[in-house]
């Protein structure tokens, strides 16, 4: 149990440092990719928004699927619960950040 724990904090945060990249990128990507006609700015936005729930899914699933791999279905299930735990305690701890 603790170390699911470790593992899903330790997961949650790495996402949450994932979704931090993908937002200072987002916040400035005229920078990187400079204007672009709205079909070509659709395309960049999807092709990043698809990686970026491919990145997402490995972070959070990749080692519950190997605990699930292990016959250790319990604990998979257990560690995805614990992940999205600790995601809503940073989504919390940002939004009481902000409106203090």
């Amino acid at each position: 149990m603790k170390n699911l724990l470790k593992i899903s904090f330790l997961q949650a945060l790495s996402l949450a440092f994932y979704i931090s990249l993908v937002a200072l990128f987002m916040n400035n990507a005229s920078t990187f990719v400079g204007t672009l006609s709205d079909y070509w700015a659709g395309v960049v936005f999807l092709l990043v928004f698809v990686t970026s729930a491919l990145i997402c899914g490995i972070i959070v699933f990749w080692q519950p699927f190997l605990l699930w791999e292990k016959k250790m279905t319990k604990e998979a299930v257990q560690l995805v619960f614990y992940t999205g735990g600790w995601l809503i305690v940073f989504f919390l701890l940002i939004l009481l950040s902000r409106l203090i």
